[in-house]
């Protein structure tokens, strides 16, 4: 949103599974209170709308109760939470195992960070799967992992990526274990709101299937 090419809002929605998935919206100090944030979201909203799409999901930080609030005047309406907490990875008791990533896969995935700020990379493991993401040089994110539980993962990556990145992103339906050296931890509530004038043609309980299957 701009007036007299000044910017004013912005906003970013991006797609997982073919779910809608509102990941900021914002507008400058001098917009607040304006309405123009709710007019944004309104014309997000619509958009999605007309190109058939049933809902649009967000996650907010439960310690941002101004938020929580203006999603819910809104129409958005909680369906799930998880904790999403950053370990130090400087201070994370190193174990045995690591994952062996494709080196030329690691090498793409390095340079794809430095140009986009962000990127991924995934490796086989016994049993299954993991993908982490990079950021910004320093931290990296448990995207997905399958086939071992949260904790091997966690264990896993730590070891691997250990002397390449301070801190690891991870989030989780649950709060992270006492020897976790965390550096934050925040419990994040996942939102939703079915767009136009007619309910979503899918249950709630299939839709908070459909959520958890993309946390």
């Amino acid at each position: 949103a701009d007036r007299n090419d000044d910017l004013l809002g912005y906003a970013h929605v991006g797609f997982i599974q073919n779910i809608p998935i509102l990941n900021y919206i914002a507008v400058t100090e001098t917009a607040r209170g304006s309405g123009l944030g709710h007019r944004l979201l309104r014309w997000i909203e619509l958009q999605l709308r007309n190109c058939g799409y049933e809902t649009l999901v967000l996650d907010v930080f439960e310690s941002n109760p101004s938020a929580l609030s203006w999603y819910e005047r809104s129409g958005y309406q909680t369906v799930s939470q998880s904790f999403l907490y950053r370990i130090d990875l400087t201070r994370f008791q190193q174990e045995s195992g690591r994952i062996e990533f494709v080196p030329a896969e690691w090498r793409d995935a390095l340079a794809a960070e430095e140009l986009d700020v962000f990127s991924k990379v995934s490796a086989c493991i016994a049993g299954g799967r993991i993908t982490l993401g990079f950021i910004d040089g320093s931290a990296c994110k448990l995207m997905e992992y399958c086939g071992i539980t949260e904790n091997e993962a966690i264990v896993l990556v730590a070891a691997s990526v250990c002397g390449h990145r301070t801190e690891l992103i991870v989030r989780s339906p649950s709060a992270p274990v006492p020897d976790i050296p965390v550096l934050s931890v925040e419990k994040s509530l996942r939102m939703i709101k079915c767009l136009g004038e007619t309910p979503c043609n899918i249950s709630g309980k299939d839709m908070i299937a459909q959520l958890k299957a993309i946390s």
